[in-house]
């Protein structure tokens, strides 16, 4: 066999091996793929550390070669070691050639050993147009750990504009044995179409009509492939205090001006005779007053926004999203009007079924009633959502990302963004600006005075808001993924050079540094008498000291050590990092909030209490549109008790001007799939407050969905609720393409809570 060098690989032309390799299929790019010829279609490189590679040309810390002990198909894998903690090898596929616009996946299996201390896996892609330069980058997810067995490592992408080819980089990190085999490169097939929710109407002369689940997107014109036929009515089923929402699709045949959709109250409803209804009024109903159905009635419009410059071209077209006040509309012949009509089922309601009638209405026109049945069941959704989670808020920050389209007064911002929280069940924001508690220093000890700026403004935001996660007062993060935020100890530039961080970390707002024993001690004083005071003010709040945003490899030195001391003398505080495998080296803390993957969802080293897993998927684009209402239940699936999104209105920062947008013409210009753009700011003009979009109704129905779960695991215990969801969640991380396997376990698990 040739003698394969320690630094210098060949690589062969991916075209010229397809015909000599047989062991997959001949669409695969990748040259030799598994490793039974002779052909080495990769890079290596060695790395020292994260960003310092090893110099020598030979170390023998490192090893690459083929190898026959671990095979996943045929004789050979290929095989690498280091035996240098901080050290990795880096397996880089290059040059592999793309098509703009087109869709890719890359896979590879590994086989690890039991490894020593923590062990990595993830990577990235590079794209490159014709001239070499960079024309797309992302990180990838970390991968799947679990030693001796067969792993994968996948990725699929569409080609950036103007792209050739595309490095893929596999990462081996830690001290570790690690066999890699049947690695493939292939143009994917694109997605199949979700099957739409919902059910055609009968039409009229002057318009179509069809009524969708929120999960559905619907269309500007016409209405999504295969929806079926229906009855003739819109059938909803929710518990007790939850909201449950339908679109109406109003298709216009010719121009209709002045479209008006208004829904009737709810009335008892017994196989076609409406119980209490006496002359379209009415009269009474068991079970609570008429007026608390009235008022939970709310029917909105969804407008349809622009979106462009996505990778994937099937995504450069119109998309419902915004959910803004109507009353009346017009449509254009052959447009599509959609409204959101949402009903929130009173906690005094009598189980059983319900009846109202949309009836639609243009200038011209005589309203055309559409039935609505609704089932409430026998149980009630709790006040507080069982899923904790933090939505970063945060309107005048990054310039004034949001602010710079509403001028309204802060408080009035905040109160209108909380009011929608409470709508759709989140339970925090971890940028929250609260007021902090009054203190004061005596004989170098902190003694807190006066609760009531904090108490006040906490008290408030429970009770008027359901908010019940919340951080602690007096400190918050001390850095994040390029380092420590600045203080006056220095500064340094960040690993990659990006930007300027500190040293160490900064001082307490009490005096003293926080990795130092008098900043300790103060924070420690501070905290351990504000965790006595919340234990009796606030009773089933949750407190959290969001203490690190993913960890670098750079602040190691000093975060375990410190975290550890505030871990042991602060039994009562929770303590949040937003892990990375860095953070695999800390002690013990209580909240891991984790990216979404396999090696999160089985990690290997469990120095932690709990995990939410982050970001939520808000996701715009077709292929993820499902995670938008189905993610909890992958939480769930992977014991989960909490989210976390770093920001729902992140338009860009309008200091930078080539990096600010306005999310009515283009949501996915920041981020190609607008998650961060969960809600709009109000359109000029309207006096409408903060406008949600589609994405986060869906997001509200999916926290209701976990509360369904939780409610069950009181029933049946969590490990037979987690059971049951293999059904339809064979993985945490299978991606849901079914919705009606889903909402079909979500009416048998209703069943279930009202027997």
């Amino acid at each position: 066999m040739k003698k394969i060098g320690l630094k210098k690989v060949l690589l062969v032309s991916a075209f010229a091996v397809l015909a000599q390799d047989s062991v997959l299929s001949a669409a695969n790019l990748v040259a030799n793929p598994s490793f039974e010829g002779e052909e080495v279609a990769f890079k290596w490189v060695r790395m020292e550390a994260p960003r310092e590679r090893v110099k020598a040309p030979e170390d023998p810390r490192y090893v690459s070669r083929p190898d026959t002990l671990h095979a996943k198909d045929g004789r050979r894998a290929w095989f690498f070691r280091c035996d240098n903690p901080e050290g990795r090898n880096n397996m880089i596929f290059t040059g592999l050639p793309i098509t703009p616009g087109k869709r890719y996946i890359f896979k590879a299996h590994y086989y690890l050993d039991d490894g020593e201390g923590p062990t990595m896996v993830w990577g990235n892609y590079h794209e490159h147009d014709a001239a070499g330069k960079t024309s797309g980058y992302r990180n990838l997810t970390h991968y799947d750990t679990t030693p001796v067995q067969w792993n994968e490592f996948y990725c699929t992408f569409y080609a950036s504009p103007n792209s050739a080819t595309v490095n893929v980089e596999l990462i081996f990190g830690g001290k570790m044995s690690v066999w890699v085999d049947d690695v493939s490169f292939v143009e994917d097939v694109e997605p199949e179409p979700i099957p739409p929710v919902g059910a055609k109407l009968p039409e009229t002369e002057a318009f179509s009509l069809a009524w969708l689940s929120p999960l559905t997107k619907a269309t500007p014109t016409g209405i999504p492939p295969g929806l079926k036929e229906g009855d003739g009515a819109v059938h909803l089923d929710a518990a007790k205090n939850e909201r449950e929402s339908f679109q109406l699709v109003i298709g216009a045949k010719r121009n209709l001006q002045n479209v008006r959709v208004e829904v009737s109250d709810f009335v008892r409803w017994k196989g076609g005779k409406v119980e209490g209804w006496k002359g379209g009024k009415v009269e009474e109903w068991k079970g609570g007053k008429v007026e608390e159905w009235k008022s939970a009635v709310t029917v909105r419009e969804v407008k349809f926004v622009p979106v462009s410059g996505v990778k994937n071209p099937r995504m450069n077209r119109l998309h419902p999203d915004p959910v803004v006040s109507f009353s009346s509309g017009d449509a254009p012949a052959g447009s599509n009007l959609v409204v959101l009509v949402t009903v929130k089922t009173p906690v005094a309601a009598e189980a059983g079924m319900y009846a109202a009638t949309a009836k639609v209405s243009a200038d011209g026109l005589d309203p055309v009633p559409v039935p609505i049945r609704l089932r409430v069941r026998n149980f009630a959704l709790p006040d507080v959502a069982f899923l904790k989670s933090y939505f970063y808020l945060a309107p005048y920050n990054f310039g004034g990302s949001y602010s710079q389209f509403d001028s309204r007064p802060s408080a009035k911002i905040f109160d209108d963004f909380y009011r929608v929280y409470r709508e759709l069940g989140f339970t925090g924001n971890q940028a929250m600006d609260r007021p902090s508690p009054k203190w004061k220093k005596e004989n170098g000890h902190v003694v807190v005075t006066d609760w009531s700026p904090y108490d006040s403004e906490i008290e408030r935001l429970v009770k008027t808001y359901n908010l019940s996660t919340f951080p602690v007062p007096f400190v918050g993060m001390l850095g994040d993924n390029a380092g420590w935020f600045k203080g006056d100890r220095g500064v340094k530039k960040s690993p990659n050079g990006r930007r300027t961080v500190g040293v160490a970390p900064k001082k307490t707002p009490f005096g003293g540094y926080f990795d130092e024993p008098e900043g300790q001690r103060s924070v420690i004083e501070a905290l351990s008498q504000f965790a006595a005071h919340a234990k009796e003010k606030f009773p089933g709040v949750t407190f959290t000291w969001y203490i690190y945003d993913e960890p670098p490899y750079t602040v190691m030195d000093i975060l375990p050590k410190m975290l550890k001391t505030y871990v042991d003398a602060l039994k009562d505080i929770k303590f949040l990092v937003v892990s990375t495998p860095n953070a695999d080296r800390l002690e013990h803390y209580n909240i891991r909030v984790a990216s979404f993957g396999p090696s999160s969802v089985n990690p290997q080293i469990r120095n932690f209490d709990t995990t939410w897993y982050y970001q939520y998927p808000a996701h715009i684009t077709d292929d993820a549109y499902l995670r938008n209402r189905f993610f909890p239940w992958q939480v769930y699936r992977a014991d989960g008790e909490g989210v976390l999104l770093w920001n729902v209105v992140y338009y860009g920062n309008p200091s930078k001007k080539s990096k600010s947008v306005n999310p009515w013409v283009n949501p996915a210009s920041m981020y190609e799939n607008a998650y961060t753009v969960v809600f709009y700011p109000p359109r000029p003009g309207t006096g409408e407050g903060v406008v949600p979009s589609i994405r986060a109704i869906n997001i509200g129905d999916a926290i209701d969905d976990f509360d369904y779960l939780k409610l069950y695991e009181a029933k049946i215990g969590r490990e037979a609720v987690k059971k049951l969801l293999l059904s339809v969640l064979p993985e945490p991380t299978t991606l849901p393409t079914d919705p009606f396997a889903f909402l079909k376990l979500r009416r048998e698990i209703a069943d279930v809570l009202e027997r």
